[in-house]
C-alpha cells in the first residue's frame, strides 16, 4: 500500500518537473560545429566532443565630457560629478576544438593545423550552435578569422573511455546570432531584464537566474597629497558594473546584437531595468533602471558532449548612473 502511494508520489513529482522545465532552454550538451573556409560552404564537425571558447572583453574608455546626447537633466555628470566611461578596445581570446582521437575530425583539424604551419590555407571561419530540446537552432557564435596556434594530442590513460586530440585556435573576432523570443522561456528565472534601444526595438527576459552588483558608489579622492598627513574627500560618483547569469535560451536577440555592434564600434547605449521576480511569478516592487550602458564581459557556456548540465551563460555590463523606482 505505502509501496503504491510513494510510486504515486514520485510519478506526480516527475510530471510537474516535466510541465515546468524551460522548454526553450539549450538541450545539455546538445550542439553543432561548423568550419568553413572563406567563401565555401561550411562543413559540419560530428566528432568534436568540446569546444570552450574565451571570454569577450571590452576595456573601459573614459569620456571626458558629456556627449551631446547624455541627458540634459544630468546636470552635474556635464560638471564632472559623474566619471563618464565608454567601451574602448574589445579582446577575443582562443578558441578549443576536441575531437576523438583518430576520427575524420581531428584528421581534419590537424591537417589546418600543419597547413598553417607551412603558410597556407590558414584562416578559416568557425560556428558554434547551440541547440533546444527539439533539435531547432537556439544561439550561433560565429568565430571569425581563426586560424590554429597548438595542436594538443591528448593525455593517454587506460581509464579514459574516449582520448580527444585538442585545436587551439587564435579568433579575429566573434558575431552572437540568434531570434527575438518568442516569450516561451521568459518566465523561468529570478530576474527579469529589459535592455530599451531603439536600435534593437528593446527586449523582456525573464529567464536570468541570478543578478548581482550594479552598486552606486562615491568614489574618494585625496587633498593635499604633498602633505605629511592625507586627506579624502568625496569625489566623483559611479556605479558598479551589472553581472547577469543564467541558462541559454533560444532568445536575447537585444543582447546578442547589443554584444555584436558594441564590439564593431556602432553605436553602444543602452538603458537596462532590472527586477526581481517574485514567487508568484510577478516583478518586484523596486525597479533598478541603469543608464548609458555598455557590456564589458561575455562568458561563453562550456559546450560539452558529455552533457554535464544546462548551457550557462553571464554577462558584465558597465551602466554610469543608477535611478531607483
Amino acid at each position: 500500500m505505502y509501496g503504491n502511494r510513494i510510486a504515486q508520489t514520485v510519478a506526480m513529482l516527475c510530471w510537474v518537473g516535466a510541465v515546468l522545465a524551460p522548454q526553450a532552454h539549450a538541450q545539455p550538451g546538445s550542439f553543432l560545429v561548423e568550419i568553413g573556409d572563406p567563401g565555401t560552404e561550411p562543413r559540419v564537425l560530428k566528432e568534436v566532443l568540446e569546444v570552450g571558447i574565451d571570454d569577450i572583453v571590452v576595456d573601459y574608455r573614459t569620456i571626458p565630457l558629456a556627449p551631446a546626447d547624455f541627458p540634459a537633466d544630468v546636470s552635474a555628470a556635464r560638471q564632472g560629478s559623474y566619471r563618464l566611461y565608454g567601451p574602448g578596445a574589445a579582446h577575443w581570446g582562443s578558441a578549443r576544438l576536441s575531437a576523438a582521437l583518430g576520427g575524420a575530425d581531428s584528421r581534419e583539424l590537424y591537417q589546418w593545423w600543419l597547413d598553417c604551419s607551412q603558410g597556407k590555407n590558414i584562416r578559416k571561419s568557425i560556428s558554434v550552435i547551440a541547440l533546444k530540446r527539439d533539435g531547432s537552432e537556439a544561439r550561433r557564435y560565429n568565430l571569425l578569422d581563426c586560424f590554429p596556434t597548438r595542436w594538443d594530442p591528448g593525455e593517454y590513460s587506460p581509464s579514459l573511455k574516449t582520448q580527444t586530440e585538442t585545436l587551439t585556435v587564435s579568433v579575429g573576432r566573434i558575431e552572437l546570432t540568434t531570434r527575438a523570443s518568442d516569450g516561451s522561456d521568459d518566465e523561468s528565472g529570478n530576474v527579469l531584464l529589459d535592455i530599451d534601444a531603439a536600435e534593437t526595438g528593446g527586449d523582456v527576459d525573464g529567464a536570468w537566474e541570478t543578478w548581482s552588483g550594479g552598486e552606486p558608489m562615491l568614489i574618494p579622492r585625496l587633498t593635499m597629497p604633498g602633505a605629511k598627513y592625507h586627506t579624502s574627500t568625496p569625489g566623483h560618483k559611479s556605479v558598479g558594473e551589472v553581472t547577469l547569469r543564467g541558462p541559454l535560451t533560444s532568445g536575447r536577440k537585444a543582447l546578442c546584437q547589443w554584444i555584436t555592434e558594441t564590439v564593431q564600434g556602432k553605436p553602444w547605449k543602452r538603458t537596462v531595468t532590472v527586477k526581481e521576480i517574485t514567487k508568484d511569478g510577478g516583478a518586484g516592487k523596486m525597479s533598478y533602471n541603469y543608464f548609458d550602458c555598455f557590456p564589458t564581459r561575455y562568458v561563453f557556456p562550456a559546450f560539452s558532449a558529455s552533457g554535464t548540465g544546462n548551457l550557462y551563460e553571464e554577462v558584465h555590463i558597465k551602466p554610469i548612473r543608477l535611478e531607483l523606482q
